[in-house]
């Protein structure tokens, strides 16, 4: 698209709103989705699509994080970071009681439990980190 057609664009768009409302727009294109694009969207390259409000795409999840399922991702960590925390507190409860000889043989058990207590170390941090940045109205992209 030229400047001119760009230039032409803009100024039917601008006639339509007061000009107090002049800083508040930002037309972005989207080259390759040859798209005009919203304030605060991102393009995918994983998707092959502008996101609004786009957060990351999480190989977990499979999508991309964005407007519409940030409360369903943070519910996924939440979620995740409670049934890790159950493990790990079953485990090392185990670990600690009379029975500690019985699982000092088994290994499988004390890999588990360092394994679930590393992923409520690490869940906890992505869960808190993300309730900040929902408490803030912030993404991942748009942090400094």
């Amino acid at each position: 698209m030229s400047d001119q057609q760009w230039a032409t664009i803009e100024d039917q768009v601008r006639e339509n709103f007061p000009p107090s409302c002049d800083s508040l727009i930002f037309w972005r294109y989207c080259a390759k989705c040859n798209f005009f694009r919203p304030p605060r969207s991102h393009h995918c390259s994983i998707c092959n699509a502008c996101v609004l409000k786009m957060d990351h795409h999480c190989p977990w999840v499979g999508n991309c994080v964005g407007f519409k399922n940030h409360k369903f991702f943070l519910n996924f960590l939440l979620h995740s970071w409670t049934g890790c925390l159950i493990v790990a507190v079953v485990m090392v409860q185990d670990c600690f009681s009379l029975f500690y000889r019985a699982f000092e043989r088994d290994m499988h058990l004390t890999a588990c439990m360092m394994i679930s207590c590393a992923l409520v170390i690490s869940l906890g941090c992505l869960l808190g980190m993300h309730s900040y940045l929902i408490i803030t109205m912030k993404s991942t992209l748009e942090v400094n």
